[in-house]
């Protein structure tokens, strides 16, 4: 599986409730804090993208449907500042 594609089915595993609720308490913290970690990454590195926001936004509220817009907006822009979208995964930067 490619980076890309690792990043948004695990931003659509951490925005399942159904997936979530089923962990036990503390694991359900981490995973929740996971989440709101790869999300801010993912969030910081599209946000000087036109509309990006908005499709991280409506992904977390149907990841089916815009699983390829988000993965798109993750490899097509690129500043030469920013990491790799594999470094969101290692915290590379």
């Amino acid at each position: 599986m490619d980076p890309v594609t690792l990043i948004v089915t695990a931003l659509a595993a951490g925005s399942s409730a159904g997936a979530i609720s089923a962990l036990q308490d503390d694991v359900k913290a981490m995973v929740k804090a996971a989440y709101a970690n790869l999300r801010g990454l993912a969030k910081r590195r599209v946000e000087a993208v036109p509309g990006a926001e908005l499709v991280l936004t409506e992904h977390e509220a149907d990841p089916e449907t815009w699983a390829a817009p988000l993965a798109k907006k993750l490899t097509r822009y690129r500043p030469s500042n920013s990491a790799s979208p594999s470094s969101l995964m290692t915290h590379e930067r």
